[in-house]
């Protein structure tokens, strides 16, 4: 998903910057993977006809993956597991593996439903295995629209942990008045054509928060202060715009700025300070 660069980024400060490798490469790896995980959750609900009530052509599948379990049809609050196979590759062109937990406390749409997600062991995405650190940990989408339509969520993280062999382990600590929302850019949410779930999700995916706390894979303390939203091209998988400020927690003179406005046109370039790296 995101290429762990090596390279230190440098700018003309009086204060020293963070090496990429330690701020943007888990920011970014953290902020896409979550994204990724709740929109594909979200697709997939829309799939189900038990959970909405939009009719039989509003509910069409648009892969053959994931499969889903119901634990107990026909009540709400529900419990669904999804499971993406090994060659699972989803319309946004992102491979997901393993088993997900899904709570759903209410048909899609009512007001305050709300959207828990339980990564299973082994869970996946793009080679980053998935995971909650303890029982406190919490990664949600509460539903805060009046509309059947999906479009505003508040996010909430809390202790989600990315890791591989190559990287190393991420985690998401906290994310503070966390939101996320699509905007419809195509306009054509309300299309009679292309009427399937993917129609809410196929323009942009706004992530709005005050501040992320996170770490890095030498468990250095940062945080990440949003500067301007940043916004998610569906087909991209990759930052449109937003610009970021990062921190490291217990040296204040330590710091990253990074810019996704250079990559307006989907061609994979952001700035970390000064250097233009590549969104993969």
């Amino acid at each position: 998903m995101i290429s762990v660069l090596t390279l230190f980024s440098c700018v003309e400060t009086n204060s020293p910057t963070i090496a990429k490798e330690k701020a943007y490469v888990p920011f970014s790896t953290l902020m896409i993977t979550s994204k990724t995980i709740v929109q594909e959750v979200l697709i997939a609900a829309y799939q189900n006809p038990d959970l909405n009530d939009f009719n039989s052509i509003g509910a069409e599948n648009r892969t053959n993956c994931p499969s889903e379990l119901d634990l107990n049809p026909n009540e709400f609050p529900k419990t669904m597991v999804y499971t993406y196979e090994e060659d699972c590759l989803t319309d946004a062109g992102t491979e997901m593996s393993g088993s997900i937990e899904v709570v759903i406390t209410d048909r899609i749409g009512a007001p305050d439903m709300e959207i828990k997600l339980i990564p299973q062991e082994g869970f996946k995405v793009e080679g980053q295995t998935i995971s909650l650190n303890d029982a406190d940990a919490d990664f949600k989408a509460v539903f805060t629209g009046n509309e059947k339509a999906l479009e505003n969520y508040n996010l909430i993280i809390k202790g989600l942990v990315s890791e591989n062999r190559e990287s190393g382990r991420f985690e998401l600590i906290e994310m503070e008045n966390g939101e996320i929302s699509f905007e419809d850019v195509a306009e054509n949410n309300d299309s009679e054509i292309n009427t399937g779930p993917t129609k809410y999700f196929d323009d942009l995916a706004v992530i709005h928060f005050s501040n992320m706390q996170f770490s890095n894979n030498e468990r250095e303390l940062l945080n990440a202060n949003l500067q301007s939203d940043i916004k998610f091209d569906l087909l991209c998988n990759c930052p449109l715009a937003g610009k970021i400020n990062i921190v490291k927690a217990n040296s204040a003179e330590e710091s990253q700025i990074v810019d996704y406005t250079a990559n307006a046109t989907c061609v994979g370039e952001i700035l970390v300070d000064v250097e233009v790296v590549t969104c993969k």
